[in-house]
C-alpha cells in the first residue's frame, strides 16, 4: 500500500513540473511581425513607429552653398560641380566649374565635408575637403546609397551582403545597423524605412540605433515615402499600385488606381514615375479622407530616375541616358 502511495506522489510531481515548464515557455514567444535586434519577448511593449514629415534619401546630387556636386555622366561619372542652374534644361558641359579625379556612385555631406564612394578604388568610402581638394580614405567598404543625417553617414555595404552600415564623422566610429540585406531606404526622424531583401523586399522599419525592428507590409514594395503620419508605398505584387498603411493601426488601403515606380517626396510634395503616362514624371495629390490619389504630368519625356533637391529636380531621361537635366 505504501509503495502504491509513493508511486502516485511521484507521478503527480512529474505532471506538475511538466505543466509549469509549458507555461514558462510561452513567455518568451516573439511578437508576430515585430522583432527587436536586442531583446524581444511577449512582456515587451509593441514598438511604436512615429512617422514625421522629413525624408532623407540617397541622391547623387549634393547641394552645398551655391554649388551642386554630381557625377558627370559625360565624363566617366567624375565628381564635378556646377553653380545652381537658373532655369530648367540640360546641364551643359560649359557650365561645369570644378572637376575632381574621382568617379563616384553616390555622395553625401556632413559639416561641409563631402563623402563619396570612390569608383577608382572599388567604390570604397572616401571623404573630401573640397575647398583644398584633400581626399582621405575612410574604410574598405563597398559603399552604396550614401545618406547623411546630423553627424552620421549611412550606406549599404555591397561587400557584406548589402547590410546597412553607419559611420559617425564626429568620433570616427562605425558598425552595422542590422543583419538584413537592404534595397532602397530612407531616414525618417529616428527611424529608417527600408526594403528588406532578406524578406522578399517587404517594407520594414528600424530605429537608427538598430532597435525596434518592425515589419510594415506582407508584400514586396518598389518604393515608399512618409506622408501625413502614414506611409505610402508602391505594391509590386499588385501591378505597381499605390497603397497606404498606418503604422499605428496596421490598417492598409489601396488608393484609387495609380500605377508607378520610384515614389519620392521633397518638402511635403510627392512625386512618382507614372506608368499610366508612359513613365513620365508626375506630382501626386493625395486625399486620405476620400482615399484617392491623382497625378499631374511634369515632363514630356519618359524618365528612368529623378532626384528632388532644394535646387530643383534632377532628371535621368530615357531618351538621353548619358546626360543630366534639371527641372526648376
Amino acid at each position: 500500500m505504501r509503495k502504491k502511495l509513493l508511486l502516485t506522489l511521484l507521478l503527480s510531481s512529474f505532471l506538475l513540473i511538466g505543466c509549469n515548464s509549458n507555461k514558462s515557455s510561452t513567455n518568451t514567444d516573439t511578437l508576430i511581425g515585430v522583432t527587436n535586434d536586442k531583446t524581444s519577448n511577449s512582456s515587451s511593449p509593441t514598438p511604436t513607429l512615429v512617422i514625421t514629415d522629413t525624408a532623407i534619401s540617397y541622391s547623387p546630387y549634393l547641394s552645398l552653398g551655391n554649388l551642386i556636386f554630381f557625377p558627370d555622366k559625360e565624363n566617366n561619372n567624375r565628381l564635378s560641380t556646377i553653380e545652381e542652374p537658373k532655369a530648367s534644361g540640360y546641364i551643359n558641359q560649359s557650365n561645369i566649374k570644378d572637376i575632381f579625379e574621382y568617379p563616384i556612385e553616390s555622395i553625401a555631406a556632413i559639416n561641409d565635408i563631402v563623402y563619396f564612394s570612390n569608383g577608382s578604388d572599388g567604390n570604397t568610402l572616401y571623404s573630401l575637403n573640397y575647398q583644398n581638394n584633400e581626399a582621405k580614405k575612410i574604410n574598405n567598404n563597398y559603399a552604396l546609397n550614401l545618406t547623411a543625417t546630423l553627424d552620421t553617414l549611412y550606406y549599404i555595404n555591397k561587400n557584406d551582403n548589402n547590410k546597412l552600415y553607419f559611420y559617425n564623422a564626429k568620433d570616427s566610429t562605425s558598425g552595422i545597423i542590422t543583419n538584413d540585406s537592404f534595397g532602397k531606404f530612407i531616414i525618417n526622424g529616428d527611424y529608417i524605412l527600408y526594403q528588406n531583401l532578406s524578406d522578399k523586399a517587404n517594407l520594414y522599419s528600424i530605429k537608427l540605433d538598430g532597435s525596434n525592428k518592425m515589419k510594415l507590409t506582407d508584400v514586396s514594395v518598389d518604393s515608399f515615402i512618409p506622408y501625413e503620419s502614414e506611409v505610402l508605398y508602391i505594391n509590386s505584387e499588385d501591378n505597381n499600385t499605390l497603397y497606404r498603411t498606418n503604422p499605428s493601426t496596421r490598417k492598409t488601403n489601396r488608393l484609387t488606381l495609380v500605377h508607378g515606380e520610384n515614389l519620392k517626396i521633397s518638402d511635403k510634395k510627392a512625386f512618382i514615375i507614372d506608368n499610366d503616362s508612359s513613365n513620365r514624371l508626375s506630382s501626386l495629390t493625395i486625399d486620405f479622407g476620400k482615399n484617392t490619389a491623382s497625378t499631374s504630368k511634369l515632363t514630356d519625356d519618359a524618365i528612368n530616375n529623378y532626384f528632388p533637391t532644394q535646387k530643383g529636380i534632377f532628371l535621368e531621361k530615357s531618351p538621353d541616358v548619358n546626360k543630366s537635366f534639371i527641372l526648376k
